[in-house]
């Protein structure tokens, strides 16, 4: 059974479990609207060549989430 910290399950799919280059990368992919761990780690874990190409990740789950927005509340 996972273990819980604060309100967030310590699972494979947690941003916190996920070695990462920034950790300000992290921040931005969990503050993003709509975006849940899952979805985090995937935009964290992706290889980019510029910032930008994070952006629009981020900016493209954000889009997902208004589109499907209905489903999830």
């Amino acid at each position: 059974m996972p273990q819980v910290y604060s309100g967030i399950v310590a699972s494979s799919c947690n941003p916190l479990n996920v070695p990462i280059r920034s950790a300000a990368a992290a921040i931005i992919a969990i503050a993003a609207r709509g975006v849940a761990p899952e979805t985090a780690v995937r935009i964290i874990t992706n290889v980019r060549e510029d910032e930008a190409e994070f952006d629009r990740d981020i900016l493209a789950a954000e889009q997902q989430y208004a589109r499907t927005q209905s489903v999830w509340e």
